[in-house]
């Protein structure tokens, strides 16, 4: 205990025996009488003795320097102060934003500004450093020391997987892209809203970059007009290969708009993902549909898929090639608007998927015979036997479109008994 009472301040955890406590607990004790009396002579003095002020002045950084070393936390192992940290993070991961980092960014940056030991406990805990949520708004939060930042950041997470999410806005001039591809190899999420200007460095990434990637989001909405899906052919023939060599990868979603397809010319393994969501519903070329259903096609693995189509309508003409998806239990399928675009028709039409259990359908389109035709085949053909059905912003308040909702329930009646039907 004595190398402890010779320090000026306690950076890291410490053991007592418990005669030690005893002992720092009567000295805290005899420290505090003395101070009561120091105090009560300073009554009856001079204000201006200064060598009793210095005194007691003394006596209070003896007393706070003893409780310093009985403090709970010095006393834990530095295996359940990381513990603590790490659950702190958890319960405040919550989605908001301030001052350009996630909240759950803030909470560590919080911990590291507490006192000496905090910092030293965050800084050791690499579980701490392994995720990082960045959003930069517009010029205004660009910042000269992004990439700074996020290779400190990414430094102090040892040889951790990482879970990365940056959203950054078109107007952004900032380089924090430069700082995580140095990592590309230990990226096991990556979530990225971006133009696509900023998202050329990763095109030009080799094939084997993301070897660790298990998620995979891209959000490419409101890109420049510039980057047509012809500009896009015209410098790279070959497709975007960055992650071709990602063989763990089992969670993709694209976001996208405009005139140009991104999941045309992207490449990567299809065989096992698992979880597949796509955005599209403000895009407006007619590869759209197709490149779709050929994605989905390809994906016999699939056990969660979303797709919210365009709400423009295109023809498609490869409806009877079938998409078979054995293992598939959650659909998720949005269309229309005022727009009957017939692409949930269609994808029934080639769906043949036995484990399905939980439907959801959005649909806000007026002509439905079509589709209620289909959903029937469907049924007929794979036989699922669904465990709950969720019809959204479907049919209007027609009477034919009630007669419609009222056809499809009656494929699945068990549904209403012994599942959940909304």
């Amino acid at each position: 205990m004595a190398q402890y009472l010779s320090l000026p301040r306690i950076e890291g955890p410490i053991w007592l025996e418990p005669n030690d406590i005893t002992i720092l607990q009567t000295m805290i004790l005899e420290a505090q009488e003395q101070l009561a009396t120091l105090e009560s002579r300073r009554d009856g003095a001079d204000d201006s003795d200064s060598e009793l002020t210095n005194l007691k002045d003394l006596k209070v950084v003896r007393i706070a320097s003893l409780q310093n070393i009985l403090t709970p936390i010095c006393q834990m192992p530095l295996e359940i102060v990381s513990e603590i940290f790490m659950v702190y993070c958890s319960i405040n991961h919550m989605y908001r934003w301030r001052g350009g980092v996630h909240q759950g960014t803030c909470t560590r940056i919080i911990l590291t500004s507490v006192c000496a030991a905090w910092r030293n406990a965050a800084l050791a805990t690499p579980e701490l450093w392994s995720e990082l949520k960045v959003y930069r708004e517009g010029y205004q939060d660009a910042s000269a020391a992004d990439s700074d930042i996020a290779t400190q950041w990414f430094s102090r997470s040892g040889n951790l997987p990482l879970n990365l999410n940056i959203s950054l806005h078109m107007d952004y001039e900032g380089n924090i892209s430069e700082a995580f591809l140095a990592f590309s190899y230990r990226i096991r999420s990556l979530e990225i809203r971006l133009p696509m200007e900023h998202f050329e460095p990763f095109i030009h990434l080799p094939r084997s970059s993301f070897p660790s990637l298990e998620k995979l989001i891209l959000d490419f909405r409101h890109r420049d007009p510039f980057y047509f899906s012809e500009e896009l052919e015209s410098q790279y023939l070959n497709g975007i290969e960055i992650f071709s060599d990602s063989q763990q990868l089992k969670y993709v979603g694209f976001d996208e708009d405009g005139f140009s397809c991104i999941l045309e010319n992207m490449k990567f393994p299809q065989d096992e993902v698992t979880s597949l969501i796509i955005n599209a519903t403000h895009c407006y070329s007619s590869q759209f549909p197709h490149v779709y259903f050929d994605t989905v096609r390809s994906m016999n693995q699939l056990v969660h898929c979303t797709i919210n189509f365009p709400t423009r309508r295109f023809e498609i003409s490869d409806t009877r090639q079938p998409i078979i998806l054995p293992f598939l239990q959650s659909l998720t399928l949005s269309t229309g608007w005022d727009v009957d675009t017939g692409y949930d028709a269609a994808f029934f039409r080639c769906l043949y998927a036995p484990l399905l259990k939980d439907l959801h359908l959005i649909n806000e389109s007026q002509n439905h015979a079509e589709f209620v035709k289909q959903l029937a085949e469907f049924r007929a053909r794979s036989a699922a036997s669904l465990s709950s059905l969720h019809l959204s912003s479907f049919f209007g308040a027609t009477i034919s479109g009630k007669d419609n909702m009222f056809c499809i329930t009656s494929l699945w009646l068990h549904v209403m008994h012994n599942g959940r039907a909304t």
